[in-house]
């Protein structure tokens, strides 16, 4: 029994070497021989129609959404043009009115002044 007690010896010196690459065999082994099919459920199967049609009526509402706001803000800015001329015009004739009378003109044009700052 010699060589018994040869291999004992190697194998006790050695045997991070004979373990580290059967290990590595048993878990390539078992990582490729257990691959798990792949499974489709029935209610996903047509889930990429579904998907892209979706996809379509969100790009659709999102650009009427946006044409509505375009819409929207320049009817809201022509409202203030409007409003803005409209204000001033007034604030122009009182001006006139005011001409006659430099105190009242001085306190209306010190009003106006404020509430442009407000």
């Amino acid at each position: 029994m010699p060589w018994f007690t040869l291999a004992k010896a190697w194998l006790k010196k050695n045997w991070k070497w004979l373990v580290f690459p059967v290990g590595i065999a048993l878990y390539l082994l078992g990582y490729y021989a257990h691959k798990k099919p792949v499974v489709v459920a029935p209610e996903s199967v047509g889930a990429a129609a579904v998907k892209e049609q979706a996809k379509e009526e969100a790009k659709k509402s999102e650009a009427q959404a946006e044409e509505e706001r375009l819409l929207n803000l320049a009817t809201i800015t022509n409202e203030h043009a409007n409003t803005i001329k409209h204000l001033t015009d007034e604030q122009k004739e009182k001006a006139k009115e005011l001409s006659a009378d430099p105190v009242k003109l001085n306190d209306f044009l010190i009003d106006v002044g404020k509430s442009i700052r407000n």
